[in-house]
């Protein structure tokens, strides 16, 4: 079910973040929600290409092993006609700072 597949991604995001600071992990999740997708949000009009937070995206993570923050990398999913890419950092204390959209 899709409640299933659900639950082992966030066990996957959980198992990458450490259980160690809980606040970094609801910033986590919190940034692989639609609400923080708003950076695709009607950003490629001008290309014909209506897009909002629904839109599929890639999401790459990696970690800080000296800060331990997060960065989550947003891009463009395999076939889409145009790359763009922009990313949220979480720190331990589960402050988000995220980048704007850069369209190449």
């Amino acid at each position: 079910s899709s409640s299933d597949e659900a639950n082992a991604i966030a066990d996957k995001v959980a198992e990458f973040c450490g259980d160690v600071h809980p606040l970094q992990l609801n910033s986590v999740y919190f940034s692989l929600t639609q609400a923080a997708e708003g950076e695709i949000v009607n950003k490629f009009l001008n290309a014909g290409i209506e897009t909002s937070e629904h839109a599929p995206l890639t999401y790459t993570f990696s970690r800080n092993e000296e800060t331990g923050a997060i960065t989550i990398r947003y891009s463009e999913p395999d076939g889409f006609p145009r790359h763009f890419h922009w990313e949220t950092v979480v720190a331990i204390d589960g402050t988000a700072t995220s980048t704007n959209i850069v369209v190449e």
